[in-house]
């Protein structure tokens, strides 16, 4: 009956340290089907690969989820998605899709792949007014475009003087809302602005 497999589906499934989380749903899942150990032993791998590799290893959690679902349909084996505390949606995801560039070039080639949303992070961390980890005085200069080079050389030498900390020197977008906007999730945080003369 549908019901009994709603039922047992949800037995099946847990959220949790994705270690734990995964021995027990395989163990689950073995008293209902024949299930390759390879399968397991896979995923095992890639959860020890991630804590190994991972930068600030205590900064995030893995989760097994095998209710997750990624719309797409070229995905071929492990799907993942990012989150963040406080925030209900992801801000990135991804998976493997091993026969998408072989649709493109004849050979099927291993991949993995994975996007994050900008916009998201921005709204994050302009919400939180997070610094990143490495800022210190982080300080964006912008120059209007169609300056003549011998002021922008004379500005690029006063910067060279009397800036600190990491700089960044570069022309300015007709945004230039946005383009602080973008700055600052970089860890800029100080802008000078040089405009042509009217």
């Amino acid at each position: 009956p549908a019901k009994e497999e709603i039922e047992a589906l949800f037995d099946l499934t847990g959220k949790g340290d994705a270690t734990d989380a995964l021995h027990a749903f395989c163990a689950r899942l073995r008293d209902r089907v024949t299930l390759d150990d390879a399968a397991e032993e896979n995923l095992i791998a890639i959860i020890t690969d991630v804590r190994a590799t991972a930068a600030h290893a205590d900064a995030f959690s893995l989760v097994f989820d095998p209710t997750l679902v990624r719309g797409m349909g070229y995905y071929t084996g492990t799907i993942f998605e990012v989150s963040a505390a406080g925030y209900e949606g992801s801000i990135g995801g991804g998976g493997r899709y091993d026969r998408m560039i072989g649709k493109f070039t004849g050979q099927d080639v291993p991949a993995c792949g994975f996007s994050l949303g900008f916009e998201r992070l921005m709204m994050l961390i302009m919400e939180r007014e997070e610094k990143l980890p490495h800022e210190e005085i982080r300080t964006a200069y912008l120059i209007e475009r169609g300056m003549d080079m011998e002021r922008v050389t004379a500005i690029m030498k006063d910067i060279d003087r009397a800036a600190e900390g990491d700089v960044l020197v570069t022309y300015m977008n007709k945004n230039k809302k946005h383009q602080k906007e973008q700055l600052r999730v970089l860890g800029y945080t100080e802008f000078r602005e040089f405009f042509l003369d009217r």
